[in-house]
This record gives C-alpha cells, sequence and structure tokens, in this order.
C-alpha cells in the first residue's frame, strides 16, 4: 500500500487519531511523510475536540441549573473513557439520554439565547 493510500485509508476509516497515537509510540521504521500528514490530521482533530468539549460542558452545565442530570452515551462516552485522547474518536454528535418527561424541559433550556454558544465543529466520519 502506498503512503498516499494507506493516509486515505485511515481518513475514511476514522482511523487518523488512533494510528497517530500508536506511531508516537514508535521509535521509527515509518515514512516520515506518513507521520508529518497524520500528525497533522491529529492536531486538527485535537482542536476540535477541544471546541466540542467546551459546548459539551456548556450544554451539561445549562442542564444541570435546571436538575437535569443526562447520561451521556455511546462515541462521546468511549471517546473519554477508553481512548488516550478524546480526539481520536471521531463522531459528528453526542448523545444524551434523559428521562422522557424532561424532554420538552431540555428542549427549551438549550432553545434559549445565551444558555449554550452554538459552536461550529467540522462534521467527522
Amino acid at each position: 500500500m502506498t503512503p498516499t493510500a494507506f493516509l486515505r485509508a485511515c481518513e475514511e476509516d476514522g482511523l487518523t487519531g488512533l494510528v497517530h497515537e500508536w506511531l508516537r509510540r514508535q521509535e521509527d521504521g515509518w515514512p516520515v511523510e506518513v507521520r508529518a500528514v497524520i500528525a497533522k490530521a491529529a492536531h486538527a482533530q485535537t482542536a476540535t475536540e477541544l471546541l466540542r468539549q467546551r459546548q459539551l460542558i456548556e450544554v451539561l452545565d445549562a442542564l444541570a441549573v435546571e436538575g437535569i442530570y443526562p447520561v451521556v452515551m455511546k462515541g462521546t462516552a468511549l471517546a473519554y473513557s477508553l481512548y488516550e485522547s478524546p480526539a481520536a474518536r471521531p463522531r459528528a454528535d453526542t448523545d444524551l439520554l434523559i428521562r422522557r418527561d424532561q424532554v420538552d424541559h431540555v428542549r427549551r433550556v438549550l432553545g434559549r439565547p445565551g444558555a449554550v454558544n452554538d459552536i461550529e465543529t467540522p462534521r467527522s466520519n
């Protein structure tokens, strides 16, 4: 597999962050251009994750003020519990589990002006 094909496969399968973590622990043996491109992509994912994290904290804080404590599930929960870096777990959203009787209240809280900053982040695979 050529370096270009390898890099494309990592991107398509959402493995760039994991490959970067693995390559950081390797002494050598990988082409410099592969390491450089993987590192650049991983750094961009980290910057995006910092924005996502800030928004998630704002959402959870806004809900906590109202006495609503959702359970963070799936990709985001995995990213923060199983990965060395949450940025290594690509995801496009965050799933929150709330009680059925809180749905309308959550919609009102999150729909209030200033309740949560609208942070646009690039979509990951």
